[in-house]
């Protein structure tokens, strides 16, 4: 008894320990790219995307040769933080990508700058943003769950050496398409001939005007976006700062929990180890991923059968411009409606994922696991939430500053990230002897606030509605 209680202890000091150890690797890897996450937005809304995806691409590239050097040199694993240091610092790594993709995607469906040229319905371009934001995201699941199982198959035949050999190997044709990559920033060739002319104005000045303005160093024109950025979001649309606290709530309790699943499975009453946990996650990824981007394909065809139904009905009714802009704001409330309902959804799904696994240590071995499994399937829902918060920050946004505004949203998912991997495995740690299923509560408790926001946005959008058309 003596011996297995000493045991007990000795295992729960390895898990605080294990915790710890995660806790600072994961702030070291997600801290550095919280500026220049912002720094890349005002990038490729100044320069253009195709510059920023390519620093982008450069800072995944350093961070795969800095792992590489490690690995051939057998230097200490504490060797891997400067790694993730270097890719946070070069671009912001996957969720600044993941937002530049984004803000790709609204380029190529932005209907104010298509209408001239098209005859489609705004409501069309939106339906195909949030296909391609969706498509997006899964596929960037899907690949990080493919590229999991495959690494750990070659590790196992074939060690590290050659596992990061073949990492260096598929980044090369990445950099040189970077290069044959078209330019989505229309608005950016605009601005830079009317920068043109002004800076011909400017020219006419004297001297000493210009010397003024020259002043101005790096650091405080970096400063300068910040802050419009800042002054950008709080001077926006409420029903966006809403959906952008949602994302916050999102990205601590439901992105990345494997810092603290990973060690609460591998203990008592679980047992799982890490070939079960890697099978397992990269099964449950590959299918959040693919499900999320079957749901919403078929949604988008109901909705747009819906849509053209309206339109056929609001044609046939209409006399004026004004019927044709009372039916084409009816069809994108729809559309709105739809997304807000899917995310109440796919949020009481990730809920009751948080509940099962809080409870599940409670009872015995084959009913605890019998549960972990039966929470797995909510967990299918959660990348469903990413590409819809997109989607509508997408929606709710500006048109001159769709890059900023998603490169914030971006800002804030890494600040939720970085709570998520640095304080959670500590609440689990401080937890641990008396309640392991804490953290767990936490983020069911975050998850059910983020829930009653999203509940309130439909009732906010059409009392928006209404107090527009009053005016």
């Amino acid at each position: 008894m003596h011996s297995s209680t000493e045991m007990k202890l000795k295992q729960q000091d390895a898990q605080k320990q294990t915790s710890l150890v995660q806790s600072t690797n994961n702030f070291a890897a997600v801290a550095p790219g919280l500026i220049s996450t912002l720094i890349v937005g005002y990038i490729s809304d100044r320069f253009g995307r195709k510059i920023a995806l390519g620093i982008l691409i450069a800072g995944e590239a350093s961070q795969v040769v800095a792992v590489a050097v490690v690995v051939f040199f057998r230097l200490t694993p504490w060797a891997l933080v400067a790694s993730n240091v270097l890719e946070g610092l070069i671009g912001g790594g996957l969720l600044s990508a993941i937002a530049q993709f984004s803000v790709c995607i609204t380029d190529l469906t932005n209907y104010d700058q298509l209408k001239k040229s098209t005859s489609i319905p705004k409501s069309v371009y939106e339906r195909r943003r949030w296909i391609f934001l969706t498509l997006i995201d899964g596929l960037a699941c899907l690949s990080l769950a493919i590229a999991s199982m495959i690494a750990g198959s070659l590790i196992h035949t074939y060690g590290f050496n050659i596992t990061m050999i073949v990492c260096i190997l598929i980044y090369i044709p990445v950099i040189i398409l970077i290069f044959f990559l078209p330019e989505t920033n229309l608005v950016n060739q605009l601005k830079c001939d009317t920068e043109i002319n002004v800076y011909n104005h400017y020219d006419k000045l004297t001297k000493n005007e210009n010397h003024t303005t020259m002043k101005l160093s790096c650091w405080q024109i970096c400063c300068q976006k910040i802050k419009q950025v800042l002054m950008t979001v709080i001077s926006s649309n409420p029903v966006l700062i809403i959906i952008l606290g949602i994302l916050f709530i999102v990205s601590i309790s439901a992105m990345v929990d494997s810092p603290f699943v990973t060690v609460y499975l591998m203990s008592e009453p679980f047992w799982w180890n890490s070939k079960k946990l890697g099978l397992s996650n990269g099964i449950t990824e590959a299918c959040s991923a693919l499900l999320s981007i079957i749901i919403v394909n078929i949604l988008s065809r109901i909705q747009l059968s819906e849509s053209t139904r309206l339109n056929n009905k609001d044609n046939h009714e209409s006399t004026d411009d004004n019927d044709d802009k009372l039916a084409e704001n009816k069809i994108n409330f729809t559309l709105q409606k739809t997304l807000f309902n899917l995310l109440i959804f796919a949020l009481n799904l990730m809920l009751l994922n948080r509940i099962l696994m809080t409870i599940a240590y409670l009872f015995s071995s084959f009913t605890a696991n019998t549960i972990v499994y039966i929470g797995l399937v909510p967990k299918l829902a959660k990348n469903i939430n990413f590409p819809l918060l997109r989607t509508l920050i997408t929606n709710w946004s500006g048109t001159q500053r769709k890059g900023l505004i998603l490169s914030f949203a971006s800002f804030i998912s890494r600040i939720g990230l970085l709570i998520s991997v640095s304080a959670l495995p500590l609440v689990y740690s401080a937890t641990l002897s008396y309640f392991p299923g804490a953290v767990f509560l936490v983020c069911a408790s975050m998850l059910f606030v983020a829930i009653c926001a999203a509940i309130s946005l439909p009732f906010l959008v059409k009392y928006k509605n209404m107090k527009n058309l009053r005016v």
